[in-house]
């Protein structure tokens, strides 16, 4: 029901048998069903409410934007990443190597990293 067993459910409507007493209980559940239902009511209203302020801002749209980015971004660093090896032959991801070896020209950097890790691989 609401996350309580029928055990504990029944030592509830004892207990408020008890506070209550059973001639006013059944005009206390009705009391509390009504505000549970005005309650609902309420964030139901409130759920549409923010809906309809999220589409008059545009939330979809950024949302989407910010989505298309970040998968841009993950792309470009995924597509930019280089495996070397070391002298144990365990392998290693570096992204972006070139921005870090600023010495040397992308063509330079990845021929040095696929002649060390030759190296490295007989050397284990």
């Amino acid at each position: 029901m609401f996350g309580i067993s029928l055990a504990e459910f029944l030592l509830i409507l004892i207990v408020a048998v008890m506070v209550i007493g059973p001639k006013d209980l059944p005009e206390v559940a009705r009391y509390m069903i009504r505000a549970i239902a005005k309650i609902k009511n309420l964030i139901t209203k409130a759920k549409i409410e923010l809906d309809n302020l999220g589409k008059e801002i545009g939330i979809e749209e950024i949302r989407n934007e910010v989505a298309i980015e970040l998968a841009n971004e993950k792309a470009r660093i995924e597509d930019d990443v280089t495996t070397i090896i070391d002298m144990y032959g365990n392998e290693h991801k570096v992204p972006a190597i070139h921005e870090i070896r600023t010495d040397k020209t992308k063509e330079e950097i990845e021929k040095e990293v696929e002649e060390l890790n030759q190296k490295n691989k007989n050397s284990v």
